[in-house]
C-alpha cells in the first residue's frame, strides 16, 4: 500500500475525530488518489467502507491498494446512487465503523447527498466548486479539510503538484502520497 505522509512523516492511524472530512482538488490534483489511500488506510486498520463514486475505477485503484479480497469494501457509482439499494446499503449497514466516501462530489448534486448529509465518518472528495451541491458543502463542519486546491476564503502556502494542505484539530502540514 501507498503511504500517506504528513509533514514528511507517515500518517498515522485514522480515527473517528478525523471525521467528516472534505478533500477539494481540481481535475488532476491527486485529491482522488489520496482518498482511495485514506480509504484503504482506514479498511486496512479494520473497518468497512461503502463508497459513491463517479466511475468504476474507484474500485480498481482500491483494490490496487488492499487486494481484490475486500468483502467490507461496497463500491456504488452515480448510477446506483438513486436506487432503494443504495439507500438501504447506507442506512442499514451504517455502522460505528463504516466510512462513507462520496468520490467524485462534482458529479453528484443535493438529490443525491440528502440521504447521507448527517453523517460524522464521511468524506467528501472532489473539485467541489463544480457540484450543484457546493453550498450545502461548504456549510457543513468537517473535523478535517485537506485542500489540492483553493477554494475561495483560502490561503494556501505553496505546494508541488500531488501536494495538499491539511488543516484539522490533530493535524495541520502538507501531506502526499509516497510510493
Amino acid at each position: 500500500m501507498d503511504k500517506i505522509l504528513l509533514n514528511k512523516e507517515e500518517l498515522g492511524i485514522l480515527t473517528k475525530e478525523d471525521f467528516p472530512m472534505m478533500i477539494h482538488g481540481e481535475d488532476k490534483s491527486g485529491a482522488s488518489f489520496y482518498t482511495i489511500c485514506l480509504a484503504a488506510k482506514w479498511f486496512l486498520q479494520g473497518n468497512k467502507v461503502i463508497f459513491l463514486c463517479g466511475y468504476h475505477m474507484a474500485q480498481d485503484s482500491f483494490e490496487e491498494q488492499v487486494g481484490k479480497e475486500h468483502v467490507g469494501a461496497i463500491f456504488y457509482t452515480k448510477e446506483k446512487a438513486q436506487e432503494q439499494e443504495f439507500r438501504m446499503a447506507v442506512s442499514k449497514k451504517f455502522e460505528d465503523n463504516m466510512l462513507l466516501i462520496i468520490k467524485n462530489i462534482e458529479l453528484f448534486g443535493p438529490e443525491e447527498l440528502s440521504c447521507i448529509s448527517n453523517f460524522q465518518n464521511v468524506i467528501v472528495s472532489g473539485d467541489i466548486l463544480r457540484s450543484t451541491a457546493k453550498n450545502e458543502i461548504l456549510k457543513k463542519e468537517f473535523a478535517t479539510k485537506i485542500y489540492f486546491s483553493e477554494l475561495p476564503s483560502t490561503n494556501l502556502p505553496p505546494l508541488a503538484k500531488y501536494e495538499a494542505f491539511v488543516i484539522s484539530k490533530n493535524h495541520q502540514g502538507i501531506t502526499k502520497i509516497e510510493k
